[in-house]
């Protein structure tokens, strides 16, 4: 994602727990157009370094769904923020239909043999060198209407938001037809637009900090 901002011509610092990956990040900066105006920082996003309202926008995508809950990080968030700076952010949809069946999954990868099973149907079925993966804990989806009350309590209002993520059939079905469906499912963001958007396994959110 930064490398994408950067390439935009957008500055700023990546900030992540890991110091592998940041590691990683600052190993490969310096290919990225416009790569030498961000900088990195190892970091939690519950208990930020940085003085208050330090940046105009902040971005955390994949990272509260697996934080043990919202509010840490959202009083950090709207602490580093200027008035009126932006909080990008996505969630887990707890109504998403492509995640509907993961627990289910999650299950039966858990059985003896079934996961490194499961591992050389996905390479042979996607051609790809990465198996199936087990993280050992299910990931926190949301129920958005509480998700957006408590961005309201931390002084975000919500000036736009986005579903996305939208397949024919659910994860892992998903991937086994991805030869035959993949197409079409590359198409269905489309259903943004309809009232079926709310079964969006993805969830973004464009808010605004109050002005005070």
């Amino acid at each position: 994602m930064v490398f994408d901002l950067a390439e935009r011509g957008f500055y700023g610092v990546g900030m992540d727990i890991s110091p592998n990956m940041l590691k990683l990040c600052r190993s490969k900066i310096g290919t990225v157009k416009n790569g030498e105006l961000w900088t990195f920082e190892e970091g939690d996003s519950e208990k930020m370094r940085f003085k208050d309202g330090s940046f105009s926008c902040a971005i955390a995508s994949g990272v509260l769904e697996y934080m043990p809950s919202d509010e840490g990080m959202l009083k950090e968030v709207s602490r580093v923020l200027k008035p009126k700076g932006f909080f990008i952010c996505s969630v887990t949809n707890l109504f998403g239909y492509t995640t509907c069946l993961n627990p289910i999954f999650d299950k039966v990868k858990s059985l003896p043999g079934v996961l490194p099973l499961a591992s050389i149907i996905r390479k042979s079925v996607t051609k790809s060198s990465y198996g199936a993966t087990s993280l050992g804990f299910n990931p926190r989806k949301h129920f958005l209407p509480t998700f957006k009350k408590r961005l309201r309590k931390h002084g975000f209002s919500v000036v736009e938001d986005f579903y996305l993520h939208f397949t024919l059939f659910p994860a892992p079905l998903s991937t086994i037809f991805e030869r035959v469906t993949g197409s079409l499912d590359k198409k269905l963001d489309i259903l943004d637009k309809t009232p079926l958007r709310h079964l969006g396994a993805c969830y973004i959110s464009i808010a605004q900090k109050e002005s005070k």
